[in-house]
């Protein structure tokens, strides 16, 4: 037996009253503009995702810390749940302490790290394992080590996060370069520039390519391979891992995708395709590096000339600050911030960015406000931030910065509006080592034709680094600058370098060959970069 169910639209965010006063205006069932629904294959009645959307690249490995991974990260995560964030968290770092010995008998001061408790939010997190409920993976994001000067230092990073499936709010992302809290509306999954791996007694250290070791840890690439050996082939030699992860950045920022794809983003974490050649890539590297800066370093950026309105003498302490009413119409370009002062002229752009659910201004007055936690009884003063680091007026400089913030994020992301309509109406702005790679000839980069007679050269491996070439674990082979090498790697007399033939030992029968992308010269040695897998 089969039925057929039959849906009308009435609208989002309404209340009881005025849904059933558009229902009650129809007048009768049978005037409402029904419409027949059936289920796709994901079991969408609603809402229905868009096929095309799983054509692309996730962002998320299929298993985390897997180089070969075809994926644009090799690892995520889940934001730092603390369990206690009126212990755990606070605006006072001395508050935070005190509140942690309170409650477990032990507090350490170097355990106390900045947190990027909501966006452009940050308070003191006591970053530790007994004490935080669910930290993930986040220690190989930020490791925890003895020292915070140590810790940002020696172990730098930054993460894009977006919001995980399943909340209510639109899809948004937020980049940050400190321990980023769950987040409210279902959390969100991180996804880092770099990951770390604590070095243990049994620690086995694998000599793999974009590896760096660090006192007590070693620091990995989280873009993948993969990923990188792909944009290779459509913008050239020269991209690194990091233009990638702004590209990313970039990439979730695009309206056009955020508007095709909103039902699968808020199903299932994001897959990107790949630009369709490199003037697109540079086109959203440029706008995600930009947007990057900008969202990293809003406490730094130069504040948006605000309008301070004074009721005598300037307190700049808040309490809560709320937007002004004229009678009973709020007004959204002028901002409350206590009884003695409001700012004015905050530009109607302010309020078009908006980040899980609401616009940056619209956090800071959620979030900056004093507050007493009911059962515990701990006071968070958001002015005690300032107050630390020596700078009291850092809330009423932080809106001025946070406006200049929004403005210059909607003009950015402008930019992508057309991104890709404009990308593929001109697919010939491929890079040229798509086709033929660069190569290395008289101190200078060229462009090479088509290979030439002994464009090529043959190596003796030892099985080890052969197994890593043909695993896609390495990527690059090292020669020293001797005579012999001269002639190979940098005179060729006019012949251009494209492909190398390694051999499993000096005199082995098995063999694979490879394109050569460009030769560089590192310190005394030849370094081949290798692109793609010829024979």
């Amino acid at each position: 037996m089969s039925a057929t169910i039959h849906y009308h639209d009435i609208g989002d965010y309404l209340s009881r009253e005025e849904k059933l006063k558009i229902i009650d205006d129809f007048g009768d069932i049978a005037s409402i503009p029904w419409q027949a629904i059936a289920p796709d294959k994901h079991g969408d009645w609603l809402n229905k995702r868009d096929s095309e959307f799983d054509d692309y690249i996730p962002l998320a490995p299929e298993e985390k810390f897997d180089y070969l991974a075809k994926s644009w990260f090799t690892v995520n995560s889940s934001g730092l749940k603390t369990g206690m964030d009126d212990i755990a968290t606070g605006y006072s770092r001395q508050c935070v302490l005190d509140a942690v010995k309170k409650k477990i008998g032990h507090s350490e001061k170097p355990k106390t790290v900045e947190y990027s408790y909501r966006p452009f939010n940050k308070q003191w997190l006591y970053y530790d394992r007994e004490t935080n409920q669910r930290q993930y993976r986040i220690p190989n994001i930020f490791p925890l080590c003895d020292s915070a000067s140590l810790r940002e230092k020696n172990y730098p990073n930054k993460v894009i996060w977006v919001k995980s499936p399943g909340g209510s709010k639109d899809f948004s992302c937020l980049i940050t370069d400190c321990i980023p809290d769950i987040q409210p509306d279902g959390g969100i999954q991180c996804f880092p520039l770099y990951w770390y791996e604590e070095i243990k007694a049994d620690t086995s250290v694998m000599e793999l390519p974009g590896l760096e070791k660090q006192s007590g840890y070693i620091k990995h690439d989280a873009i993948s391979d993969f990923i990188l050996q792909e944009f290779r082939k459509i913008a050239g030699p020269r991209v690194q891992k990091e233009d990638i992860f702004n590209y990313v950045y970039g990439a979730l920022h695009n309206p056009d995708y955020r508007a095709k794809f909103a039902a699968d983003l808020k199903k299932q974490l994001p897959r990107l395709p790949l630009p369709k050649n490199r003037r697109e890539f540079e086109k959203v590297e440029k706008v995600g590096r930009e947007l990057a800066n900008l969202h990293l370093h809003y406490e730094e950026i130069d504040p948006w000339p605000l309008d301070e309105i004074a009721a005598g003498k300037i307190d700049y302490r808040v309490e809560k600050m709320s937007w002004a009413k004229d009678g009973k119409t709020v007004r959204k370009d002028m901002l409350v911030v206590n009884p003695s002062l409001t700012l004015a002229g905050i530009p109607k752009e302010a309020h078009e960015y908006v980040v899980n659910g609401r616009t940056p201004l619209e956090w800071l007055i959620e979030r900056y406000q004093v507050s007493t936690h009911a059962e515990s009884g701990i006071k968070n003063d958001p002015n005690k931030w300032g107050e630390e680091h020596g700078y009291p007026v850092y809330i009423v400089e932080l809106v001025k910065r946070i406006v200049r913030l929004s403005v210059e994020t909607v003009r950015l992301v402008g930019e992508l509006g057309d991104g890709r309509k404009a990308a593929a109406e001109d697919a010939t702005q491929a890079h040229p080592s798509a086709t033929p790679p660069y190569w290395w000839k008289s101190g200078k980069w060229g462009v090479a034709s088509p290979m030439p007679e002994g464009g090529h050269v043959v190596m003796g491996l030892k099985h080890k680094w052969y197994e890593k070439i043909e695993a896609g674990l390495k990527h690059e082979e090292l020669r020293e600058v001797k005579p012999f090498w001269d002639a190979k790697l940098a005179g060729r007399k006019g012949k251009e370098l494209r492909a190398v033939t390694f051999m499993k030992g000096q005199a082995s029968k098995e063999q694979m060959t490879w394109e050569v992308l460009r030769v560089d010269l590192r310190g005394n040695y030849y370094c081949l970069e290798l692109g793609k897998r010829i024979a």
